[in-house]
């Protein structure tokens, strides 16, 4: 369904008053500068999707007062004929300035310009359904809401959600990267083993938003599997909890992931209103921390495998996920995949030839970024956050025979498992590295797999197939 902003509804972005009315400043601004940029001789409409359109925006309080966690994720619909390619370059343009404009009071803006015969377009994945779910109207005519179209749930294929699971572990693994140099075979030292800059307030924030957000779509990528995804976050995690939970079915899993069960609400009242008091209130300080999401993911992200394979994956080492993951393609899936990847000028800078040949058989360059992405997050090889996530195993290991043996991957086999999959270009001798090291140049590495393929995709109007998720 879909609502109108300035045209005459009500569209509430969060409960509070205050936040609502910072938010939808935020949103006017935007919508004026990327109306104006296109302008309505090019356009038909103006919509708003992600969370924020079905009125869970996350607006937070900080000493230099709101903040916006969400970002404006702008859809513009052109009229016939228009030249897309200049239309999409003045979007990008206006964008362009308002994230600079924003800084400081908003996470960003993103505008994508689509064709006017889209709606036909859309392939069935996670991330359309969100996209189309709850739109909101900010520029047009409400006649224009059908150029948005439909996804039927019941048309996504099961392996989405797979897929939407590894794009949120990437965005968490990356979450706390502090950068670095892509290019640098070793990084000069920097200061005494395990300095590390103070996060400031934002820093902070933004780590309990990937953190929400992953725990809160591992839920809805274990609910779309099953066809049953409420509209809003609090209601996927009580479905979740007083419903899939309790079934005998899940029992095991249940069991498995108790101690996170109870910090999910919170996850979600945080998500959909930017309430950090509750959330501190709720939460323990080490539940805060990014790292301890890593079990709880782990285990949702087996059972997401095991749905997809159709086999029981709950008590399987890491070792034997991984293999079973890097084997989904098939070899001629992953040859062709491979073939495309050689033939892309763009990719080749990503994925040396040399490297894709070598391992075309067993799976394509993308899927073997995915792997290396959920070995180091699994894993938590070279992090200096790794021993609050042993403390958390070591309690499963203590508890019972579910779950502890199963987390925590070797550091041998972890290394040699990032050597083999990892299909980047890596400087010469890495396998002699330490671990801090190996992790810094492979999450190097990784940040372009997500800027240039996993968010490349998403901006890309000639590729609406992203399943990268929204917001």
């Amino acid at each position: 369904m879909v609502s109108t902003s300035r045209h005459g509804a009500n569209r509430r972005y969060t409960h509070d008053d205050a936040k609502h009315e910072f938010f939808a400043g935020i949103v006017e601004r935007c919508a004026d500068a990327v109306w104006s940029a296109v302008g309505d001789s090019r356009a038909t409409a103006l919509f708003m999707t992600g969370a924020p359109s079905r009125g869970e925006a996350t607006i937070v309080e900080t000493s230099n007062g709101l903040y916006s966690l969400s970002d404006v994720d702008l859809v513009c619909i052109a009229r016939p004929d228009v030249d897309l390619g200049a239309a999409r370059t003045d979007a990008a343009r206006a964008v362009a300035r308002l994230n600079r404009e924003l800084e400081g009071v908003c996470v960003g803006a993103d505008a994508t310009v689509k064709p006017h015969g889209f709606a036909g377009q859309l392939p069935a994945l996670i991330s359309n359904y969100e996209l189309v779910r709850t739109p909101e109207l900010l520029r047009g005519d409400r006649a224009a809401a059908e150029l948005l179209g439909s996804v039927s749930i019941d048309e996504i294929p099961t392996d989405d959600a797979l897929r939407f699971v590894h794009n949120r572990c990437i965005e968490q693994l990356l979450a706390g990267r502090d950068g670095g140099d892509d290019t640098a075979d070793v990084a000069s030292p920097a200061g005494p083993p395990g300095a590390a800059r103070t996060a400031s307030e934002l820093d902070t924030l933004r780590s309990y938003y990937s953190t929400a957000k992953l725990m809160l779509d591992l839920v809805t990528a274990f609910l779309f599997v099953r066809r049953h995804v409420p509209v809003g976050y609090a209601e996927r995690v009580r479905l979740f909890i007083d419903d899939y939970c309790e079934r005998p079915e899940f029992g095991a899993l249940a069991e498995e992931i108790d101690p996170f069960l109870e910090e999910l609400p919170a996850w979600a009242g945080f998500k959909t209103t930017g309430d950090t008091r509750g959330l501190r209130d709720s939460l323990s300080e080490d539940a805060l921390a990014g790292a301890h999401a890593a079990p709880f993911a782990l285990m949702m992200w087996k059972r997401t495998l095991g749905d997809v394979l159709g086999e029981d994956l709950s008590l399987a080492s890491l070792p034997k996920a991984i293999d079973r993951l890097a084997a989904m393609e098939g070899p001629v899936r992953s040859a062709a995949r491979s073939a495309r990847t050689i033939q892309s000028s763009a990719r080749r800078s990503l994925y040396p030839t040399s490297v894709v040949l070598r391992g075309a058989l067993h799976a394509s360059p993308n899927a073997r970024a995915y792997i290396t992405g959920l070995l180091l997050f699994f894993s938590g090889l070279g992090s200096p956050a790794g021993a609050s996530v042993a403390d958390i195993e070591r309690h499963h290991h203590h508890a019972g025979p579910i779950g502890g043996p199963t987390l925590r991957a070797p550091r041998e086999w972890t290394r040699e498992a990032l050597s083999r999959y990892a299909p980047f270009s890596l400087p010469a001798g890495l396998s002699s590295t330490t671990d801090e090291e190996m992790r810094r140049i492979l999450l190097c590495r990784l940040a372009r797999f997500h800027e240039e393929v996993l968010l490349g995709r998403t901006r890309s109007d000639d590729d609406t197939a992203t399943g990268a998720g929204t917001d």
